[in-house]
């Protein structure tokens, strides 16, 4: 983590990490998401996630980031970038909700949820030509 951030992000890192003690997901889930969050800035800079999108973040504080959703925003980066595939990324993050105690409906609602919301903004993109 970069050693200067505001309060707010260092709360909430912090918050994250002591999420990962209270649930202790499997090996392969806390790399999924300490790696979002300890990503360069360049490359993926959790401050700016926004989560999942359009999908709210049950069982989560309000105003801090749900952490599988970082580490799937995250792995969605990486699969832009060709290092990983998307099917990869979508096991992790289901894997990272169950770790997180979504039920089996919660965690496909949301992963459906969020990759309507990304195909949709791709659509978008691609018939406007422009992100806003």
């Amino acid at each position: 983590m970069n050693d200067e951030c505001s309060l707010d992000s260092c709360d909430e890192y912090q918050r994250m990490l002591a999420s990962l003690k209270l649930y202790q997901p499997p090996a392969e889930v806390r790399r999924f998401i300490l790696d979002a969050y300890n990503a360069d800035p360049v490359i993926f800079d959790w401050h700016e996630c926004d989560g999942c999108t359009l999908v709210s973040e049950a069982h989560f504080p309000e105003g801090f980031r749900f952490p599988p959703c970082v580490g799937h925003d995250h792995a969605c980066a990486l699969e832009q970038m060709g290092v990983i595939t998307r099917r990869h990324g979508d096991k992790l993050f289901r894997k990272a909700m169950k770790a997180y105690g979504c039920g089996f409906g919660h965690r496909w609602r949301r992963w459906f949820g969020v990759r309507v919301g990304w195909l949709a903004w791709g659509y978008w993109k691609q018939r406007y030509g422009r992100e806003s």
